[in-house]
Formats: structure tokens, C-alpha cells, sequence
């Protein structure tokens, strides 16, 4: 009898993971052009524009913060199931037959 694995909780999580890896390199390079652009202006200039960016990094650090903790999932307290009592080399066994 094949197994039914149901991936889109992977899938799901996977794709969240490349939004947020897209979104951490976006803000990157914002920042290292932001830097840039300041650096080429007087002092007094210089020290208002980083402070904003520094408070800027603090809201996305909070931001960033609640979404990884909302999104982490709890530990797992029981094993998950195998299939009609198999043992985990024989589901691994089965899947591995039926998915390839």
C-alpha cells in the first residue's frame, strides 16, 4: 500500500524562507547604498541620517523578531504516526519505492 505524504506544509514553509532570504538581501543592500549616499555629505548631515538608519535597523530588528518567533513552530512532543504500524525503515522503505 503507498503512502500519502502531504508536502505543502514544507512547501508552504520553504517559500516563506525565500520571502524572508529575498527581504534580508533587499535590506542589505538598501542599507550599504543608504551608507554610501551619506557618507558623501557633511558631518552634521551625516550624524542625522545615521541615526535614523540606526533607529530604522531597530524596527526591522523587532519586526524580523516577532516574525520568526509567530512563525517557529513548537517542539514536538510525540513521534508522528507511521503508516498501519510500519517501522520508520519501513515506511522510509515504502516511500522510497513509491516516490521514485
Amino acid at each position: 500500500m503507498a503512502t500519502v505524504i502531504d508536502l505543502s506544509a514544507i512547501t508552504q514553509a520553504v517559500a516563506d524562507e525565500t520571502t524572508v532570504d529575498a527581504s534580508a538581501q533587499a535590506l542589505i543592500t538598501q542599507l550599504a547604498a543608504q551608507l554610501k549616499a551619506i557618507s558623501a555629505q557633511s558631518p552634521s548631515k551625516i550624524q542625522a541620517q545615521l541615526q535614523a538608519l540606526a533607529g530604522q535597523l531597530e524596527a526591522n530588528k523587532a519586526t524580523l523578531s516577532a516574525a520568526v518567533i509567530a512563525n517557529t513552530a513548537a517542539a514536538e512532543t510525540t513521534p508522528p504516526a507511521t503508516t498501519l504500524g510500519a517501522t520508520t525503515a519501513e515506511a522510509t522503505t515504502e516511500f522510497a519505492t513509491t516516490a521514485g
